[in-house]
């Protein structure tokens, strides 16, 4: 008999199904019990992705690919937001067509991230995708990424003409983010909110790469809320804040992913005309989006303080480590493209 299988598309603040899940014919998972799980299917096993627990956003059947069908994971598959995918399995997607082409609503879900799917009405709606649904043809993983030692950091940093206090500055809170991550338990990092995350990893670094206390407001009231961090070209002004806002940051707690994060400060951006730059951040993991004229986001780098990369490994037209930091730099700060 064919064993049916659910698969959540990520976490809070984390919705991989189309960046991971569809786009490399992939379902995958971490914590020690969904590992076992997902390294129990078989070949020819259905397996259904769902958003929450009232969303059927497609349906699969695992395959083998290059003699393997479930695999632990990746390096690549680690530069999530701080999650990792430890254990995955091949599928070949598809899609719902038609009005559901966007989701089938459902009730009744399980709420965990790998488990067996028992129930005859989410079975026949994962059957009749696969009978009409639309194929999603998946691309070739992504190529492992090079990370960067903290020697090599420390290097590159001097390169790009920082003074020796901004560099140990830089690293002090690489060394927090490290503490963060490797020596709490995962509820003890849940405990890490915006606010701390904002005290004690972003402002610091933000110091540590050239930004004036002058030039940044916290919580700065704007039309449709508060913005975590505000960067200006000039000293503080209430009175010129609106025009030389050029950088927003929007800060989360330690655990949570940056997907929402960008879309927020996108918002408050639309109240600033000479806004540049947005940034979304967990206090380790930084995504930077310049804005185009039509005030829509362009990805542009990716840092991962706990473990930089040259390039952003799940898009190699997205810069890594360095470009971040330039872009993170105050304006008047830069340094020359080819410092960096």
């Amino acid at each position: 008999m064919t064993t049916y299988w659910l698969v959540a598309n990520g976490s809070k603040g984390r919705d991989y199904s189309d960046e991971i899940f569809l786009k490399y014919g992939i379902a995958g998972v971490g914590g020690k019990g969904n590992k076992k799980r997902i390294s129990q299917t078989e070949p020819g096993d259905i397996v259904v992705l769902k958003q929450g627990m009232q969303k059927i956003l497609a349906a699969g059947k695992v395959v083998e690919r290059e003699g393997y069908h479930t695999r632990e994971g990746k390096k690549w598959m680690t530069y999530l937001d701080g999650w990792e995918i430890e254990q995955y399995c091949y599928i070949d997607w598809k899609r719902p067509d038609g009005v559901d082409k966007k989701g089938v609503d459902v009730s009744g879900l399980n709420m965990m991230a790998f488990c067996e799917l028992h129930q005859p009405k989410h079975r026949e709606i994962a059957n009749r995708i696969l009978e009409t649904g639309i194929p999603v043809k998946s691309d070739p993983e992504p190529q492992e990424p090079e990370e960067l030692t903290d020697e090599q950091l420390q290097k590159k940093l001097k390169s790009a003409r920082l003074i020796e206090k901004d560099i140990d500055g830089v690293m002090k809170v690489k060394e927090l983010a490290n503490y963060y991550y490797h020596e709490l338990n995962w509820r003890d990092k849940g405990k890490v909110m915006e606010h701390e995350v904002r005290t004690f990893l972003t402002i610091p670094l933000l110091l540590a790469l050239g930004w004036s206390e002058k030039k940044l407001k916290i919580e700065l009231s704007c039309e449709g809320g508060k913005i975590d961090i505000a960067g200006f070209s000039e000293d503080y002004n209430p009175k010129t804040g609106n025009e030389t806002c050029d950088t927003i940051i929007e800060t989360k707690s330690f655990q949570s992913g940056l997907n929402s994060a960008s879309k927020q400060a996108e918002w408050y951006a639309k109240n600033f005309p000479n806004c540049k730059k947005i940034v979304a951040t967990n206090g380790f993991c930084y995504k930077i989006y310049s804005l185009e004229k039509n005030g829509k986001p362009v990805p542009k780098a990716y840092l991962d303080l706990i473990k930089p990369t040259v390039k952003y490994p799940l898009d190699p037209n997205v810069g890594g480590m360095f470009d971040a930091i330039k872009l993170l730099m105050p304006k008047k700060q830069v340094p020359d493209q080819s410092a960096v």
